[in-house]
């Protein structure tokens, strides 16, 4: 697997919440954004079962979810301010200014349609590992 900016930009919110944790640098909590993104996750699983989902795959993607971002939320439990909001919403505009500089406006369709077919390129890796040996 490639470590790419595109990579890590996808798991801006595990980045995020290793800095916070670790207090490499002092930064507001990402724990709003785990849980809003836990949400999206568990209705993105329920879409993706529905459209057939393996099982496997999905037991695959809820560790995963599990480990980078069910786990990370209880370890850096619930904040006493909502700054951590306002932190992320301004990474969130990093990513698409980011996103739409490299790909172009016209890719956020192509992304969406995508997302609702496959895992990001964790999930992808693990999957594909753990097909590759079973």
């Amino acid at each position: 697997m490639n470590v790419t900016v595109d990579c890590i930009f996808s798991n801006w919110i595990l980045i995020w919440s290793i800095i916070y944790f670790f207090k490499i640098i002092k930064i507001p909590s990402p724990f709003y954004f785990i849980i809003i993104a836990i949400i999206l996750n568990f209705v993105e699983s329920i879409y993706l079962l529905r459209n057939g989902l393996k099982l496997s795959h999905l037991l695959i993607f809820w560790t995963i979810i599990f480990i980078t971002k069910i786990y990370p939320a209880y370890l850096t439990g619930k904040p006493k301010n909502i700054d951590g909001l306002y932190f992320g919403l301004v990474l969130f505009i990093i990513y698409v200014c980011y996103v739409t500089t490299k790909h172009g406006i016209q890719f956020f369709p192509k992304f969406i349609e995508k997302t609702k077919k496959g895992f990001g390129p964790i999930t992808s890796y693990v999957i594909k590992t753990f097909e590759k040996y079973t």
